[in-house]
């Protein structure tokens, strides 16, 4: 495809088509191919960071070269789901290398296009990051010059998702224990007496054998067993609120001002070099 007297690489569209601010956060985000490739997490200057995932989210740093159409909560891409995996977009890095041989000339034509006379050169490279810092030129009606150029930094941003911290198992097991109790029974016992009475006559007149048989009771123990109910186990889940510290490093952009010759710095913080 060429533009002007540019030659970019095939189906990337035209770079500067899309402006960051005709996207919004939360739009749904489709390949090529009609597959949706996640949602709109966050606009930058160059590229947009797509997330895709409830619990383990993942972020893919498209460039705005990539983005063919947007509107109605949609955003279109030029390049197919695969071709994203295959090109590594995983960090702003990577998506500033994949940057088209003339892309920053070419936005900076199209930009100033559209610009007043009064505002110059929008976007200049820095050399150090290969990052585009916001600078800004204003001519007054009295011919006064203003330059303004942005002071950025990086905010760090924290999500959360719900991860398995640990189970409670309850379980039931049957132990064997032996049991004694003193049970009260009742049993028959035998007193046996003679006793010498005066001679008299017999009621029988032959003598002869004979045996007098008396039972004797008692009263025997009998077990059994019998399942009851002695106790119950609930088990309930409660939410905390707890404080986590999370640290990471963030890059900042500081001014750093440096006079040259016979320069008189009027300014509410003016330094010789100022550290990054």
């Amino acid at each position: 495809m060429v533009h002007g007297d540019e030659t970019l690489d095939p189906g990337m569209g035209d770079i500067g088509h899309i402006q960051p601010s005709q996207l919004q956060r939360g739009w749904d985000v489709f390949g090529s191919e009609g597959d949706k490739i996640g949602d709109l997490e966050e606009v930058r200057d160059e590229y947009i960071i797509v997330s895709r995932g409830f619990l383990f989210t993942t972020e893919r740093f498209i460039p705005l070269w990539a983005v063919s159409t947007a509107g109605d909560g949609k955003v279109f891409l030029n390049v197919t789901k695969d071709e994203i995996e295959t090109r590594g977009w995983d960090n702003a890095e990577a998506v500033a290398r994949s940057r088209p041989a003339g892309t920053g000339e070419m936005r900076g034509r199209e930009t100033r296009a559209s610009q007043t006379d009064e505002m110059l050169g929008r976007e200049t490279r820095a050399g150090d990051t290969g990052e585009m810092l916001g600078r800004e030129t204003r001519t007054s009606p009295t011919g006064e010059t203003e330059e303004r150029m942005e002071i950025r930094e990086e905010e760090l941003r924290t999500r959360k998702r719900e991860v398995e911290a640990g189970a409670v198992d309850v379980e039931r097991e049957v132990v064997t224990e032996r049991e004694t109790r003193e049970v009260p029974v009742t049993r028959e016992e035998v007193d046996v007496e003679y006793r010498p009475v005066e001679s008299k006559p017999a009621t029988q007149g032959e003598l002869s054998e004979e045996e007098i048989h008396v039972p004797i009771h008692e009263e025997e123990v009998t077990v059994d067993k019998e399942t009851v109910v002695t106790g119950e186990v609930e088990v309930r889940k409660r939410q905390v609120q707890d404080t986590e510290e999370i640290s990471e490093e963030v890059r900042k952009e500081r001014p750093r001002i440096r006079g040259e010759g016979d320069v008189s710095l009027d300014a509410e913080e003016s330094h010789e070099e100022h550290p990054h």
